[in-house]
């Protein structure tokens, strides 16, 4: 059996796979992480349900850009909210340090990430749970 050639072919498929493939920035730029809006800053505060059981209210503020506040972590939690661009509700949730205890708390966000508002609250069953479903922003 003969195989027939067709002039071009091949050419023409390697030609269509690298216009088909994303041109990606090479160099350390490519892995940066994404940086927080400037003029950045939140004030969170966490509110148990019952201030007996899970420890009292508590209120810090996170400046970012650059990082800093009375957040004891304010590196890692803007880096966290850069990521999700200030949504809270586009973190990615974590499980560690979140257990079955029954100690609900209340979590606020107000303040501004670069021109837009924020203000989110969330409930959550304890402390822990509350810090692992906000990427450690709320972990203080």
């Amino acid at each position: 059996m003969r195989r027939k050639r067709v002039p071009g072919l091949a050419a023409a498929l390697t030609t269509g796979l690298a216009l088909a493939l994303p041109v990606l920035p090479a160099g350390p730029a490519a892995a940066a992480s994404p940086a927080a809006a400037p003029g950045s800053s939140l004030t969170l505060t966490i509110t148990p349900d019952q201030p007996s059981g899970s420890g009292p209210r508590t209120t810090v503020t996170l400046e970012c850009d650059p990082p800093g506040g009375t957040h004891p972590r304010p590196k890692e939690a803007c880096a966290t909210l850069a990521a999700a661009d200030g949504y809270f509700e586009r973190i990615a949730p974590g499980s560690a340090g979140c257990t079955g205890l029954w100690a609900p708390v209340t979590v606020t966000a107000d303040g501004t990430w670069g021109a837009r508002e924020v203000s989110f609250t969330e409930r959550y069953s304890n402390r822990g749970c509350a810090a692992a479903a906000t990427g450690g922003v709320f972990r203080f």
